[in-house]
Formats: structure tokens, sequence, C-alpha cells
């Protein structure tokens, strides 16, 4: 019964094409199509998503010809619509980014979510649909990573992105032991493979991450300390230790391991965000350690320089972020002497600042409270 409905449906849509092609008064451009017809699981409403008109069209094939019940206004550009039960149809709206939650009983959008960035379908929890396309997905996934004409980089991004896909079910619950053995291979033997001192560096720390996601902490450890050993620049890697020391919940190595990261860091743009990022360590694990705190900070004001970069663009979202935190852990005013003190150290740098363009009064805002 349902195939001979589809095709009834798809004759309806394509002769509806053809009378607007031959009218010859407009071109439509709209998004193609990815399951624009479905019906409700008793088999009685044929529903239909009318992409050019931006509608949901509704009828009754129940009786021996289709009757049809209404139009239903959604998104821009509906290119999916599937039945959850027999009263709520779902349509993807793909340029309006959104999917319109449709009541079959009143005709009307219920609900309008607003999703990310030109969706194309949506299928259920717990359904068989749903079931086919996860497994088809982590096999699409493991041809990626047997492609050896794609880099080693993409193949193990495409490593984090089978991790990832077989979370979706259950997340935070430990990867199958199977899975965690498939992706300790791949991702070593990948890292084995490397002679290239520039791309080790890049793919070491996403080598480090695939084996962190899957739960393989040790292993992950493993590759980013030998890579330290190696690398010209140690304080990458370092900082990835901190990152994964402080996932398993060891603060202290975090807080030591970004210590390390800022001692070692070259270059103003980069001792700055390594820095903002040892405070913000302290800040959140070591919240008693005051002077700790003070000196990491003025560490960092210290070696502000005057020039406009310095308080421009990302260097200037990071000094806003520090200051929201340094306000934040002052909020109940227990260390407002710190405070004081740290601002007239930066008050000190912002007078050499030039006026121009607002780069004074981005400095002078860093340590300002916000209410």
């Amino acid at each position: 019964m349902h195939a001979s409905i589809l095709r009834l449906a798809t004759v309806a849509l394509g002769l509806a094409g053809t009378a607007l092609a031959q009218s010859g008064s407009f071109i439509n451009w709209e998004s193609p199509q990815a399951h624009p017809v479905d019906v409700t699981p008793d088999g009685r409403l044929l529903l239909v998503a009318n992409t050019a008109d931006a509608r949901l069209e509704v009828f009754d094939v129940s009786g021996k010809a289709p009757v049809r019940l209404g139009s239903v206004p959604v998104g821009l550009d509906p290119v999916s619509v599937r039945a959850r039960g027999n009263g709520e149809a779902w349509v993807v709206n793909q340029i309006s980014d959104s999917v319109s939650i449709v009541d079959l009983a009143s005709l009307r959008v219920r609900r309008t979510v607003l999703v990310g960035d030109e969706p194309a379908d949506v299928v259920f929890a717990g359904t068989p649909q749903r079931a086919q396309l996860l497994r088809e997905w982590d096999r699409a996934l493991v041809r990626t990573i047997g492609d050896g004409q794609l880099s080693r980089l993409d193949r193990v991004m495409a490593v984090n992105a089978r991790i990832d896909l077989a979370k979706v079910d259950a997340p935070g619950e430990p990867l199958p032991v199977a899975l965690q053995t498939e992706i300790r291979g791949t991702v070593l033997s990948t890292l084995r493979e490397v002679r290239d001192p520039f791309e080790r560096e890049a793919l070491s720390v996403a080598a480090a991450s695939a084996l962190a996601d899957a739960g393989l902490w040790s292993e992950a450890e493993n590759v980013a300390k030998t890579q330290m050993e190696r690398s010209s620049t140690p304080y990458y890697h370092m900082r990835v230790l901190a990152a994964l020391a402080r996932e398993r919940g060891d603060f202290a190595a975090a807080i030591g391991w970004s210590e390390k990261a800022y001692a070692s860091a070259k270059g103003p743009a980069t001792r700055l965000e390594w820095g903002a990022g040892l405070l913000r360590n302290l800040i959140n694990h070591a919240p008693a350690e005051a002077g700790r705190i003070e000196r990491t900070a003025a560490s960092v004001i210290g070696e502000l320089e005057p020039r406009p970069e310095t308080f421009h663009g990302r260097n200037r979202g990071i000094l806003e972020r520090m200051g929201r935190q340094l306000n934040e852990w002052n909020k109940d005013g227990s260390q407002a002497a710190v405070l004081q003190r740290l601002k007239r150290q930066l008050d000190g740098v912002c007078a050499a600042v030039d006026s121009a363009d607002g780069q004074r009064a981005a400095c002078e805002a860093v340590l300002k409270p916000r209410g």
C-alpha cells in the first residue's frame, strides 16, 4: 500500500513541477530534497514537503482516492518530512536552519526548533532508520580512515569522528574494548608512518586527542610526552598534557604541566595565551592559592607590550576573559587587595598605549568589574 501511495505522490509532484516549468513564469532555485514524502505508521496520512512553496501538504489516503486535508506553512525550503507517530510530523527546513514540528490533528506548527546550518534530514532515537544511519555513517568513516589518498591528519580526524559517533547512544559510557583496540592500533600505526618532523608535530596532537577521547589515557600521554621530548616547541605538548590531566581529574598535574608550558613558551602572543591558561587552571582548581594566582596574573600583565596588536583581536579576547575570571574569583570581595595591585600594574601599561582606535580604553577595561 505504501509503495503505491509514494508512487502517486511522486507523480503528483512531477506533474506540479511540469506545470510550473511549462508556464515559464519563473525558475525555482530550491534546495535538493532529502526525504520529501512520508506516510504515518497507520497508513492514513500522506505527508509531502512542498519545497518551492515552504509548506507541508497533508493528504488522507485511507480511502480509494487521496483527499487533500490541508497545507501547513513551515520554514524556507522544507527538504525532508518524517512522521513521528500518527499525530505528529517533523519537517526539516534547510534555508531556515530549523525543524517545524507539526500537529497533524490541527494542521498547525506546534513548535519550531532552531538547529545547525542547512539541515537535510531527521531520524528519531530508537528507530530502525536511525540505527541504520549510524551503521552507514560508521562504515563511511572506516573507509575514510583507510583511504591512503587522504593525509594522515585527515584520517586521524576521521578516527575522532568515529569515536564521537560511538558515543551518540552511550554518552559517558566507555567505548567497547574491541573498538578501543582498533583505535589504538590505527592511531599508533599512523604515527609510526611519519618521517617529516613538521607533520609529526600536528599529527601527534590529533593522535593524543583521539586516544584520550577513546579513553586510552596512558597511550595519549605517552604520545604527547614522546613528541614533547623531540619537539622544538615542547610547550605545545605540555599544554596537551595539562588538558589530559584535567580531563581525568588530576588537577594538580594539570596545573603543573600548565606552569611548565608557560615557563617555556616563546613569543608574546603564545606567552599571553599560555599564561592566561595557567591562570584559568589556578582559579578553577586552586582558588585558595592567592599568591600563585597573583604572581601568574602579574607576570602576564608585566609582559604586555604597549602596542596596538596587544589589545586587539584574539589577544584582546584572551585579556577580557582573564579579567572576567579574576573578577569572578573576587566576587565576594576577599581578593580585593590583589585586584587593586594588579589594576595599578595594568594602569602603568595602559598609560603607554596609544589612545587611538580605542586601544587604551580596551586596556583599561580588562580588570573593570562587569555588571
